[in-house]
């Protein structure tokens, strides 16, 4: 009987200790799966991170190829500007030039037409002269009596003298 007894102990430790292996299995198993599945989430987890990073990075890409874009519009757009400004400072200078040269002109006009003017005066006083002396005309002071007249030698003699 005690063969019996101690073949039962010592099977039913044999069996309580591979009733805990088995527990110690299915946990471990258990484990591992857990372990796989937390593994799993995680993983799943970052892979989503990831794409996150990846849709902001080219966002930002976008945001950036824009800006660069719009900079280098703008910069065309300056580099247009300086131009006009360039073809208009230009033009500036040579209306400038042009009004000097009008004013320039202008007064030497008004020269000319003072000095014309003059000589318009004393063509008329020499031909008012000339006139006179062609048409026979005398001076009245050759009408009055006692007025010395001119000889052809180039003598006075008065018209009282006859």
């Amino acid at each position: 009987m005690k063969k019996k007894c101690v073949k039962r102990i010592r099977t039913q430790e044999f069996d309580e200790q591979n009733s805990d292996n088995e527990d110690q299995n299915q946990s471990n198993k258990k484990s591992r799966h857990d372990s796989s599945d937390y593994v799993e989430n995680i993983q799943k987890k970052l892979i989503k991170s990831y794409e996150d990073q990846i849709v902001q990075l080219k966002t930002q890409i976008n945001d950036y190829n824009n800006n660069t874009n719009s900079f280098l519009n703008n910069n065309a757009l300056i580099k247009e500007l300086a131009l006009k400004i360039t073809q208009l400072e230009e033009k500036e200078r040579k209306i400038n030039n042009l009004t000097y040269a009008v004013s320039k002109l202008e007064r030497e006009n008004s020269t000319l037409l003072e000095s014309l003017m003059e000589m318009e005066y004393d063509n008329e006083e020499s031909n008012h002269v000339t006139d006179n002396e062609q048409d026979g005309e005398h001076d009245e002071k050759e009408d009055k009596p006692g007025a010395c007249e001119r000889r052809p030698n180039g003598s006075a003699y008065s018209s009282f003298i006859s």
